[in-house]
């Protein structure tokens, strides 16, 4: 039969084979879209398991250096370590009773990726407080680490606990570092600073640890908010900023100001500078400024954003590493971070890092403009003699 030119009857359907073929392109685009709906759950179980393990830290942090003001930590001896049980600062209500309590350990002050706490104190000068480490010990467990989509290899871990250090310093205010597996040195974020911690563990740590610092008057000195400890007949820092220098219309210099009513220099009850005028962040980072009122301001590079793209091949098309399950190549951003006293106080996007919606993919870098920074302060005059 035919009518206006078309041929119906006897129209062949889908052969075997083309139904293989349909049922097998359409289990691989659910298995891509699983895997990329199980990558997303990791990350964000990731970033809920980074904010509590630095906000954990942060609040032992907070415990230890209140407890130390009471009386049994007045008889600690010069120059000795000593451990301090969580389970003291929960019964001397410096922590809740199921602080760190975890389903399945039995015990609590257990972090989130299976370890126990560490506190470590030790008086370094007679008449002040006793410094303390809080740390964790032993190692992850492989199960909580691929719960998060962290690798359970040492680079992987250290990378993940040099986040875990940013974010502790950066949300909770907390002087922050991380120590290497089989290391007894602290480094602060973005190579801030390093501290040698030999005399408060007796051999290196069996894994990568973020960690604590409390009462450390070279990291953060007592200056009861007001800037410093002034020595006799020397000028009173206060109110002090960090400011970004502006950039000169046409140079690539920096003008660093302090205020617009007073300039740099000014006496007139504004703000002068007082830290280095050559402060770069996203160029010279690992840059030390020692400060006149005590303590440092110092620029690092925080690269905790950096990560491959996992289990998603169209995300990086000719650069898969099908072994792996991931991009060859991490993405995320870069930041310059500017740290007084070890606490960050100024961050700026350095650099982008991505791969470009082509086949092949390519990776790229955004490069931000460099910036200086420096700290302004008011600063009153000299008493009269």
């Amino acid at each position: 039969m035919k009518a206006n030119g078309l041929k119906f009857g006897n129209q062949r359907g889908f052969s075997m084979i083309e139904m293989v073929i349909v049922i097998v392109v359409m289990l691989v685009m659910l298995g891509i879209a699983m895997n990329w709906v199980m990558g997303m759950a990791k990350d964000a179980r990731n970033a809920q398991q980074s904010d509590q393990l630095a906000k954990e830290l942060s609040l032992i942090g907070k415990a230890s250096k209140a407890y130390l003001l009471t009386a049994p930590a007045a008889t600690y001896p010069l120059n000795t370590s000593v451990n301090i049980p969580i389970t003291t600062l929960i019964t001397g209500g410096f922590l809740p009773t199921d602080f760190a309590a975890r389903a399945g350990t039995g015990t609590a002050a257990i972090s989130p990726f299976g370890q126990p706490y560490m506190v470590v104190a030790r008086r370094i000068v007679a008449g002040e407080p006793p410094t303390v480490v809080v740390s964790e010990a032993s190692t992850p467990l492989p199960v909580k680490l691929a719960d998060v989509g962290v690798e359970d290899s040492d680079a992987a871990i250290l990378a993940f606990k040099q986040k875990v250090a940013a974010q502790t310093g950066r949300d909770y205010k907390a002087i922050s570092a991380t120590i290497a597996k089989s290391s007894r040195t602290a480094t602060g974020v973005g190579n801030a600073f390093t501290k040698d911690l030999t005399a408060y563990f007796t051999a290196g740590f069996t894994q990568a640890s973020a960690v604590a610092l409390v009462n450390f008057k070279d990291l953060d000195p007592d200056d009861g908010g007001e800037g410093g400890n002034p020595v006799a007949d020397a000028p009173k820092y206060s109110n002090c900023q960090v400011v970004q220098g502006q950039l000169i219309s046409g140079l690539t210099q920096f003008m660093n100001v302090c205020s617009a009513t007073s300039g740099p220099g000014g006496t007139d009850g504004g703000r002068r500078i007082v830290g280095d005028r050559d402060m770069s962040v996203c160029g010279n980072n690992g840059q030390i400024t020692v400060l006149p009122f005590g303590g440092t301001l110092t620029s690092g590079l925080d690269e905790s954003d950096l990560i491959y793209i996992q289990n998603y091949p169209q995300g990086c098309y000719g650069d898969y590493d099908a072994v792996e399950g991931r991009c060859r190549q991490k993405t995320g951003r870069t930041y310059g971070i500017v740290t007084m006293n070890s606490v960050q106080v100024a961050s700026k996007q350095c650099s982008r890092f991505y791969y470009t919606n082509s086949n092949p993919a390519l990776y790229r870098e955004d490069k931000s403009q460099v910036a200086d920074y420096n700290v302004c302060c008011k600063v009153d005059p000299l008493p009269s003699p």
